[in-house]
């Protein structure tokens, strides 16, 4: 390509030019003109016309937005031309150089002088070595500004089409969750990944059933199933702490969106930043679910309380739910040893740090254990006669939509009362005829607002009645194991004198706020 340039005041002149090509469909560049081809059939062939220009590369950002520059095409030309290898650049015009207005500036009016490169724009007539008092005018700044200007409206009408669809309910993510994967009839939909899936159904049964976040990972290691991470680069990787925390805490695996948590800072910065919760975007059942969500719920509790494991990897079955009846705090366990034998003792944390703030609630786990767990025994003897009356109670209810037909019949009586109303105001009606249909109709309405209340109260005691029927199936447990402590209890309260209040998730409407042991 070398080629002797001209001469400029009797010196020869040779420019080594960057070729420089950038298309982004993100910042609306959708013109055939400005595709990748185009922009580089025409600099090759205005380089090889070019009597100045000796030498050229070419530098191409395919997929990358004007606004940062912080592009690997565009670096890599910016070393060629500060180690002075190149000394020119060469676009179709102004917007593919960059549609930053302050720092396509810089470039321009500082960077590139001081550096003693050549700026040539196509499109614009712009040629700083040929032309250089026209590519002073207020027309270039100019021209930057509507360019960067063009980038802010484009970036505000794409973040309004994405925050339609994610209120929508349509995944629009790049990378479905693990343990789903895109339809292939509407790629903004999940359905379940039948190859992952159990995967996820597992981690949370272990979970629930006592086993420590680590411990899952490691045994999922172990077992060289690749983490999802992993999967994405389609390489085998390793499972970790994290890992299984974040599938954990994802609403996804309960039927639900929730999507815009993050950021952009500024159209101008590729740079997220964490979204306050009342601007996530949360859309429930878009998709089927892998976790009940009373199964989902339970874990989310588990995890705010103490899930440290031993060593084997499993959680204590009442960690994080012994608590200081005094000061709230969970009790910690402590090994005591005796001549008799060796003990493990609940202790308030409060008390072993100043002893006037509280008490030190001392009492033995093995006892804790055996009465909650016979707290939970008669709970669940308890459930069987509950959902027994319950059961019959929900015998005589009326049809499933029997409550929608009465709220119907409300809605037209009170839909005629607003009409005699009218009549009598645009005189169809005399006073006395007004009165009486309205008396008529008030009776109406005050028997029907007694029949939708009672039906509602009858629906709630058949929902109450199918909660207790799922603990009334529970065979009576032979030992307290974490699943069946966090699926049943909110906490257990430890007192001043060794005393226990069982507090359950769900209780019969004859129970008090617990079971005081």
């Amino acid at each position: 390509m070398g080629r002797r340039g001209k001469k400029q005041g009797g010196a020869e002149t040779e420019f080594r030019a960057a070729l420089y090509i950038r298309l982004s469909r993100e910042d609306g560049d959708r013109e055939e003109s400005d595709s990748v081809a185009n922009q580089r059939a025409l600099l090759t062939e205005y380089a090889r016309a070019e009597e100045s220009i000796a030498y050229f590369e070419l530098f191409i950002d395919d997929g990358y937005s004007g606004t940062d520059f912080d592009r690997p095409g565009f670096q890599r030309m910016l070393e060629a031309l500060r180690t002075r290898r190149l000394n020119c650049v060469v676009v179709k015009d102004l917007s593919r150089f960059g549609r930053n207005y302050i720092d396509t500036g810089r470039f321009l009016e500082q960077e590139f002088p001081l550096l003693g490169v050549r700026f040539i724009s196509l499109g614009d007539d712009i040629d700083s070595w040929a032309r250089p008092a026209q590519s002073n005018t207020i027309l270039v700044p100019f021209k930057n500004l509507i360019n960067d200007e063009y980038s802010r409206d484009i970036s505000q009408k794409i973040r309004a089409a994405l925050d339609s669809k994610r209120r929508r309910g349509e995944f629009i993510g790049s990378h479905p969750p693990y343990g789903y994967q895109r339809a292939e009839e509407n790629h903004a939909h999940l359905i379940v990944d039948p190859n992952t899936a159990g995967i996820v159904r597992r981690i949370f049964a272990e979970f629930l059933s006592g086993r420590a976040k680590t411990a899952i990972a490691r045994e999922l290691n172990a077992e060289g199933i690749p983490s999802p991470a992993a999967m994405r680069r389609g390489e085998r990787g390793l499972w970790s702490y994290s890992s299984v925390d974040h599938i954990l805490r994802n609403p996804v695996y309960r039927g639900d969106l929730v999507q815009g948590r993050y950021g952009n800072i500024s159209y101008k910065l590729q740079k997220t930043r964490r979204r306050p919760e009342e601007r996530w975007f949360v859309v429930r059942g878009t998709h089927e679910a892998l976790i009940a969500p009373e199964e989902f719920d339970r874990a989310q509790a588990l995890m705010e309380t103490d899930t440290r494991a031993d060593a084997r990897g499993n959680v204590h079955p009442l960690a994080g739910l012994v608590r200081c009846a005094e000061c709230g705090r969970a009790l910690s366990r402590r090994r005591v040893r005796h001549a008799y034998g060796v003990y493990e003792y609940y202790l308030c944390p409060t008390y072993k740090q100043s002893h006037t703030a509280c008490t030190p609630h001392s009492v033995r786990v093995d006892l804790v254990e055996r009465e909650v767990l016979a707290a939970i025994r008669e709970e669940i003897r308890a459930a069987v006669d509950f959902s027994r009356v319950a059961s019959e109670l929900g015998k005589d209810r009326r049809e499933k939509n029997q409550l929608a037909a009465l709220e119907r019949s409300l809605s037209r009586v009170m839909e005629r009362k607003r009409g005699i109303y009218s009549d009598w105001k645009d005189g169809e009606l005399t006073r006395e005829e007004y009165l009486s249909f309205k008396e008529g109709y008030d009776r109406e309405e005050t028997e029907l607002r007694r029949q939708i209340e009672a039906e509602r109260s009858r629906a709630k005691t058949a929902d109450k009645a199918g909660e207790w029927a799922k603990l009334a199936a529970l065979a009576y447990p032979e030992t307290l194991e974490r699943g069946l402590a966090a699926a049943l209890l909110r906490r257990v309260l430890v007192h001043a004198d060794g005393s226990l209040t069982v507090e359950f998730r769900f209780r019969r409407e004859d129970a008090g706020d617990g079971t005081s042991l």
